[in-house]
């Protein structure tokens, strides 16, 4: 009786923190509204959950449905359609094999995204309750799950978050797909991805001197006080509060440090490579255009989901995010047709197209293109998005046959031979291989 007491008193405390407006990397838009609060998820316990086998019940009740682990998530008094952009509590059972997985363990879940929630096929964010290493990753509490109703390959983010993590050092959200079923309803094929935050097994940052920042256009929010202006477009950089870590003042007084660094760092790209490369972190500049111009995304022109940190005084680019739409899926906005495989987009963007006409970072971008190509990365990234497909196969088939409306959508002309997982699995396939070979005319050197 007693412990039936005390979990009402916690989740009592998770909903009312749950009704603050958390500020977290992926919702820009509550930043505008100048609303704080604390990270609604309250760590109770030190130690992770671990690994369990199921009882024979617990089996019978929580299948595993394809070769992928499968993702249980019951909601207490909600319905999913009604879940909005405020957590609310649940329980998840993760089954990772047969007989083992999580089992019985708390979450808090909501809605995010604005165009992808709108789609049949929708994105979350969880907060667990503790840190816990879903799908073998480093433990942490705030996991993304990824709906890809716009991609039929359901590859697109996967590959590119894969090759982005190859290429950098620094933190990339890394990822694993899952059936997921809520409430007993089986709602598909899911991306679970880490998410984009200060963690010490994410972006290991200090919380109270260096920062994450999302770019994106003006016209997405407008324009407000807590903008950072960028030079030479309709861009700005939003600084986002570490979730429930330092105080509004200390954060107004970051913002005005931070607005200074990014005024003295655009200026040092008109000054050339001695004196930008004081300000920004060189290789993660040139590791994440190869990764984002690579895709040819409509958002990695500075539009959306583009990031950048500050750690050790110098501006990283990074971490690569959002890739539904790439690989000559999306033919909308300028500057270039993103069907073609060939032609640069992102070196339209305000920093990039001061970058790429540098000599130094000219002549750096080709010669790490050239070493990635003799080293292999980009056959072995082609031979993934064919090995991935096989993978997902089993999951993919039971996905389509409840979302057989996500195969007829497209943001580009009708083309009927590709209405099926297969066909759009070739093309994104050819389309990376034109590209790759495209970028070999312009960058590789002998």
């Amino acid at each position: 009786m007693v412990k039936k007491i005390i979990i009402i008193l916690i989740f009592t405390v998770i909903l009312i923190f749950s009704g603050c407006a958390a500020e977290d990397y992926e919702e820009p838009a509550e930043e505008k509204t100048g609303s704080f609060g604390f990270t609604p998820v309250v760590r109770l316990f030190e130690q992770t959950p671990v690994l369990r086998r199921l009882t024979p019940e617990e089996a019978e009740k929580y299948p595993k449905l394809t070769n992928l682990p499968t993702l249980y998530i019951e909601l207490e008094h909600t319905l999913l359609r009604r879940l909005e952009r405020e957590y609310r509590p649940g329980m998840y059972t993760f089954v990772y094999s047969e007989d083992s997985g999580l089992y019985g363990e708390h979450l808090t879940i909501k809605r995010r995204g604005a165009w992808s929630y709108s789609h049949p096929k929708a994105p979350y964010t969880v907060e667990l309750l503790r840190d816990t290493g879903w799908g073998g990753l480093p433990p942490a509490s705030k996991w993304v799950l990824i709906a890809n109703w716009t991609d039929k390959s359901l590859l697109r983010n996967y590959i590119t978050l894969k090759l982005a993590g190859w290429l950098t050092d620094d933190f990339t959200p890394d990822c694993f797909f899952a059936d997921l079923v809520v409430n007993g309803d089986y709602r598909g094929t899911y991306l679970i991805t880490e998410s984009i935050e200060i963690h010490e097994n994410r972006l290991d940052l200090n919380r109270e001197t260096e920062a994450v920042f999302e770019i994106e256009a003006v016209y997405r929010h407008g324009e407000h006080s807590e903008c950072i202006n960028i030079s030479g477009g309709d861009n700005h950089i939003l600084y986002k509060r570490p979730a429930g870590s330092i105080t509004s003042e200390h954060r107004a007084r970051n913002l005005e440090k931070f607005r200074t660094f990014f005024e003295e760092m655009q200026f040092s790209l008109l000054r050339g490579y001695e004196a930008y490369s004081e300000y920004i972190d060189v290789d993660s500049f040139i590791n994440w255009y190869i990764v984002n111009e690579l895709t040819k995304n409509f958002d990695s022109a500075f539009t959306a989901s583009c990031h950048c940190f500050l750690k050790d005084g110098k501006l990283h680019m990074g971490p690569s995010w959002d890739f539904d739409t790439p690989y000559g899926s999306q033919d909308i906005g300028p500057p270039v047709n993103k069907l073609n495989p060939e032609g640069f987009h992102v070196s339209s963007s305000p920093w990039f197209r001061l970058l790429t006409r540098d000599e130094t970072f000219s002549r750096l971008l080709s010669e790490r293109w050239t070493e990635l190509r003799d080293m292999g990365v980009f056959d072995d990234f082609i031979k993934m998005i064919d090995e991935t497909a096989v993978y997902i196969a089993e999951s993919a088939a039971l996905n389509f046959e409840v979302w057989q409306d996500a195969l007829e959508f497209t943001m580009r002309p009708r083309r009927v031979s590709r209405y099926t997982h297969e066909g759009e699995i070739e093309y994104v396939r050819d389309w990376a291989a034109a590209r790759i070979n495209w970028f070999d005319s312009e960058w590789y050197k002998k």
